[in-house]
């Protein structure tokens, strides 16, 4: 993971969080030989879709330690099919705003990261998603239209439902994200 470490440039540079997108909230972690060698195996263009995927589930929990690490807040936005509409993608090329809302599990995806780095008081985590199911009713009765460049309102973790403020953190200074 060193290679991913830019020495803190990103904060130096004035960055105050990461932002990340992925197909799914999984965030199992891997054993370490594996996720080597499924990381060899995405350079080397040989890898599963399937292991992809479990590969992404462990970085997720590798850029939260590092947010922890480098004092960032980390922003992760999942449940977005992205370029759905295939001729529009074509035609005007990726990521020009064709995505539609994919359900996701926010619940048991996000449990082994925030086992890791939940306790942590460095961590901080805000959670992106088009699909308004994830929001409560009332943030649902609040939200803008849907045409608004402000309809996806993050989901900040840990929160108390129906609270403006977050849970208290726990007051042991010891425990660092792992």
């Amino acid at each position: 993971m060193a290679d991913l470490r830019p020495d803190h440039a990103f904060r130096e540079l004035g960055a105050t969080a990461t932002d990340h997108a992925a197909t799914s909230a999984d965030t199992t972690r891997l054993e370490d030989a594996e996720a080597a060698r499924l990381f060899a195996e995405a350079l080397a263009g040989d890898v599963s879709e399937a292991d992809a995927r479990r590969f992404e589930a462990h970085m997720l929990n590798e850029f939260a330690r590092m947010s922890c690490d480098d004092g960032l807040v980390m922003q992760l936005h999942v449940g977005s099919l992205r370029d759905h509409d295939r001729p529009l993608a074509a035609r005007f090329g990726a990521d020009i705003g064709a995505d539609i809302p994919v359900a996701t599990d926010w619940t048991r995806a996000l449990r082994p990261l925030l086992e890791a780095c939940g306790d942590d008081p460095r961590f901080a985590l805000v959670l992106y998603t088009l699909d308004e199911s994830a929001y409560s009713p009332r943030a649902r009765a609040t939200r803008r239209t849907p045409a608004s460049p402000s309809a996806r309102l993050p989901v900040v973790v840990p929160r108390q439902p129906g609270r403006d403020r977050p849970l208290p953190r726990p007051r042991r200074r010891d425990r660092r994200c792992t």
